[in-house]
């Protein structure tokens, strides 16, 4: 078979030449099909590694937003029974103590890593735990040496501000906690 295409190929002047071009060019379409090839399955598998760190991440910290919003919710109750408007406030250790609401272990191990989840869930429980971080501070500024006039409103300001960042977080999360 061989010996007639080469045959064939030598009685016809510029065949060899057309059949040079055709195989330069089949050489040419794999050498740029490979490497588009080979990186194209480097970014499926990058965004594949992405998708996987991003649901383990939710998975860690889903739950400890569920118990922070129920945490949210009894500091807010406690708040609203602390004193009536218009008065000055100060609290004893012991007081002050049941009121401060810490970051949870996962979430303040992970503050650096929450881009992951994408700027929608990542950013907004980034601003939840600086905002939990400026309310536990301004409790902890109330002492019996410092009483403030009517704290509590700011405080519940910001517990209200931290209880809809944390139902906006949860709602974000959801999705990638559940593998959606």
């Amino acid at each position: 078979m061989w010996g007639t295409v080469l045959d064939w190929i030598e009685t016809h002047p510029g065949a060899a030449a057309w059949a040079q071009g055709m195989i330069g060019t089949v050489g040419l379409g794999i050498a740029i099909y490979v490497p588009w090839r080979i990186r194209h399955d480097e970014r499926a598998e990058a965004a594949s590694d992405r998708k996987l760190r991003s649901r383990s991440l939710a998975l860690a910290i889903y739950p400890e937003l569920l118990e922070l919003k129920i945490k949210l919710n009894v500091l807010d109750s406690r708040l609203r029974s602390l004193a009536p408007p218009d008065t000055e406030i100060a609290l004893k250790p012991d007081e002050r103590n049941r009121l401060l609401v810490p970051i949870t272990p996962a979430l303040e191990r992970n503050v650096d890593n929450l881009y992951i989840l994408g700027s929608d869930a990542g950013g907004l429980i980034q601003q939840l735990i600086a905002t939990m971080a400026q309310t536990n501070r301004m409790i902890e500024a109330v002492t019996p040496q410092r009483p403030q006039f009517n704290p509590t409103e700011l405080m519940e300001r910001h517990v209200a501000l931290s209880r809809s960042l944390t139902e906006q977080a949860l709602t974000a999360v959801a999705p990638i906690h559940d593998g959606e």
